[in-house]
């Protein structure tokens, strides 16, 4: 009996859809910020009771990659530091289910992954339009820019906090389009959305970003697509490593204000941004192993520079909340993934590859969650059985 619950599970598309949905949706839209509560404390039911679910459906095939496993490490890895610390380990429970939930889907569905791409784009789109429709119906929130909100966004509550979201959103709608090529009637106009709620909103990292992105993806040249993404790439750790481990140091680098001032045009403190990587530093040299656990935004106004919350990096946040041990695996995840993604050729690879790399590139600036990460990563990973389960539908190009 037991046999045949589990293939019928695995052939019923429906369910990974609706499950990988509850992921998206629950990381996607906050309902807080609108002062929902019913709808998040839904989605968070939802979203726990699909992880419960993908646990009994894993536990019948328990087989988990060293990638899956790498990953699973991490959510533990935090958890434990944040129990030790005595930090938000609650929250931290929650954003770890939908990690585990994201990661269990994927590697037990990993024999017909369309369903769960088709239900990602779903919540993804819906996440996007409601939040395109949400700044149309409210212009005060944007429309005289000295009284802009800085919260209050459906998006992720703070704008800055909306272009992991429109990435994701995206690239899963890219590659959709190689399981059919129907796919195109969604992408133009969430593409519309995405580019009017970054116009809007004024946010001009995630908006260069997501140009970058399209940019690369249209680029005729398959081998200088990829080689450009690779070097874009170099580049991001060339900054990460020169400009924002310098941190308030930064002032006294000659190379690095000739980048900073004379290149780029920019301000030396980046928006006050060294004062965090400095302060981010600083911390980190104190529990340079474990870190700290997961952090809340009052941890960080009392440890930290009180001008923004958090560090405002990715990197740095990581090394916040594990230490090195979660550094290591925050890299060899990446590093897997774009193993797996670069043992396909084609312009849907090549994009999956780009996208996490933009990511990185507004990560250099802006700290998202942890769930998109890992589901761009999951994308990158999973590409090669998703290429060979869609090759006889030629739509990818």
């Amino acid at each position: 009996m037991d046999m045949k619950l589990t293939l019928n599970l695995k052939e019923f598309r429906l369910v990974p859809a609706a499950m990988i949905a509850s992921f998206g949706i629950y990381n996607a839209i906050s309902f807080s910020a609108i002062e929902m509560m019913t709808l998040s404390y839904m989605s968070l039911a939802v979203m726990l009771a699909m992880f419960l679910l993908s646990c009994c459906l894993l536990a019948n095939e328990p087989s988990m990659t060293r990638f899956d496993l790498a990953i699973s490490a991490m959510v533990v890895v935090i958890l434990a530091v944040s129990l030790m610390a005595d930090t938000d380990f609650k929250d931290w429970i929650y954003q770890g289910c939908s990690i585990l939930l994201l990661v269990f889907l994927f590697r037990y569905y990993r024999d017909s992954l369309s369903p769960l791409l088709i239900g990602s784009l779903v919540a993804l789109s819906l996440a996007v339009y409601a939040g395109f429709f949400q700044l149309l119906r409210h212009p005060e929130m944007w429309i005289v820019e000295d009284s802009k909100l800085v919260r209050g966004y459906l998006l992720g509550n703070n704008y800055n906090q909306m272009g992991c979201r429109l990435i994701a959103a995206v690239i899963t709608n890219i590659m959709c389009l190689r399981i059919s090529r129907w796919f195109w009637l969604n992408l133009i106009p969430l593409l519309g959305s995405c580019f009017g709620i970054l116009v809007i909103v004024h946010s001009t990292t995630s908006l260069s970003c997501l140009l970058l992105l399209v940019i690369i993806c249209l680029f005729p040249s398959l081998r200088l697509q990829r080689w450009g993404t690779s070097a874009l790439m170099v580049g991001i750790l060339l900054f990460e490593a020169f400009v924002c481990f310098q941190g308030n140091g930064l002032q006294n680098n000659e190379f690095a204000r000739w980048l900073v001032i004379d290149v780029m045009g920019k301000d030396l403190t980046f928006t006050n941004r060294t004062y965090m990587w400095d302060a981010a530093i600083q911390c980190f040299a104190k529990s340079p192993v474990w870190g700290y656990g997961y952090v809340d935004a009052d941890w960080f106004v009392a440890n930290m520079a009180s001008r923004a919350v958090g560090p405002h990096n990715m990197i740095l946040a990581v090394m916040i909340y594990g230490g090195v041990i979660a550094l290591v695996l925050y890299f060899y995840t990446m590093w897997t993934a774009f193993r797996r993604v670069w043992s396909v050729e084609g312009r849907v690879a090549n994009s999956v590859y780009a996208a996490i790399v933009v990511l990185s590139l507004t990560m250099l600036m802006e700290y998202f969650p942890l769930p998109f990460y890992f589901y761009m990563l999951a994308l990158a990973y999973y590409y090669p059985e998703f290429h060979r389960q869609t090759t006889e539908e030629p739509a990818e190009e």
